[in-house]
């Protein structure tokens, strides 16, 4: 009854003003962290993105785009289902026979087909456990960040286990188990400018 929402196209809008302030920043990224999936992002009617992956956060300078008064903020989307046909549709099926498998979900599914040719959550195009909805829409949060020069895009953390000499090397008063912890940071910036940064992590144990 409800399969036409995952059929059709979609188009969220939304009018804001900005505090002055930002307008002192050197930079004004648009960043958003969740977009499902093949969408276009427009700025006061400028095309400035298209996304096609749900998996991912975007972000983008837009202060050029932006005004003091009032700004429209609009994001279409398009089926992910017709997209994944369309893509599908680009790969004939060769003269072995053998495409790229699974084609379509079990007909008791009640889903849909190709969903591996777009980077969206498979289980939205149905699963054994669920019905097929393929969402469509801004599924975390989206915001503006002002800032000045660099800033720091996101930081992970790696755990692994220690040698088995160096476990040893410690004294058994130490803790249970200990691990080494490497920090990757991805740092965006336009300029090279001198940069320093501190961190402290501290390891509760359970």
């Amino acid at each position: 009854e409800y399969a036409w929402i995952a059929l059709d196209d979609w188009t969220y809008s939304h009018h804001f003003r900005l505090d002055p302030d930002i307008f002192l920043s050197d930079n004004i990224d648009l960043i958003a962290e969740g977009l499902d999936t093949v969408a276009s992002i427009f700025i006061n009617d400028n095309l400035i993105l298209e996304t096609n992956n749900q998996f991912r956060q975007y972000s983008l300078d837009i202060k050029q785009f932006l005004d003091p008064g009032i700004n429209k903020l609009m994001i279409t989307f398009r089926s992910g289902v017709a997209y994944a046909k369309a893509e599908h549709d680009k790969y004939p099926m060769p003269p072995t026979g053998l495409g790229i498998p699974p084609d379509c979900p079990l007909p008791i599914q009640h889903g849909f087909c190709h969903f591996n040719f777009i980077r969206k959550s498979p289980s939205s195009f149905s699963w054994d456990w669920g019905p097929g909805y393929a969402p469509i829409g801004i599924w975390k949060p989206i915001y503006l960040l002002g800032y000045n020069k660099t800033k720091i895009n996101y930081v992970t953390f790696h755990a692994a286990p220690l040698s088995l000499d160096a476990q040893n090397s410690l004294s058994n008063n130490c803790c249970d188990w200990n691990v080494s912890l490497g920090i990757h940071m991805q740092i965006s910036s336009r300029t090279s400018v001198p940069f320093s940064a501190e961190m402290r992590i501290r390891l509760d144990a359970p």
